[in-house]
């Protein structure tokens, strides 16, 4: 993992450690995403990056499930795609 797994917690408001595991696992696979995304190699100190990968990470944790009936879906969030197309301009 890239990004400081306490940090991503206070990012997403999560309490004590019940939900370490699926905290580590959403912002494990935001990363990897984001990287596959972009063709960026992340680092910690890659800000914009980090950003990118809570808010996604944050709302996978939030929505588990992809589609809910009757409701819009966003699989990825507007802001959050935003900066992965500002990122891969970057290469």
């Amino acid at each position: 993992m890239v990004f400081d797994l306490d940090e991503f917690k206070i990012w997403a408001r999560i309490d004590g450690s019940d939900l370490n595991a699926a905290a580590t696992l959403a912002l494990t696979a935001a990363e990897e995403y984001v990287a596959a995304t972009t063709g960026l190699t992340l680092t910690e100190d890659m800000d914009l990056a980090k950003v990118a990968c809570f808010g996604l990470a944050t709302h996978w944790m939030e929505h588990p499930e992809p589609v809910v009936v009757g409701t819009i879906v966003a699989e990825v969030p507007m802001g959050v795609r935003r900066i992965l197309a500002q990122l891969a301009e970057e290469i």
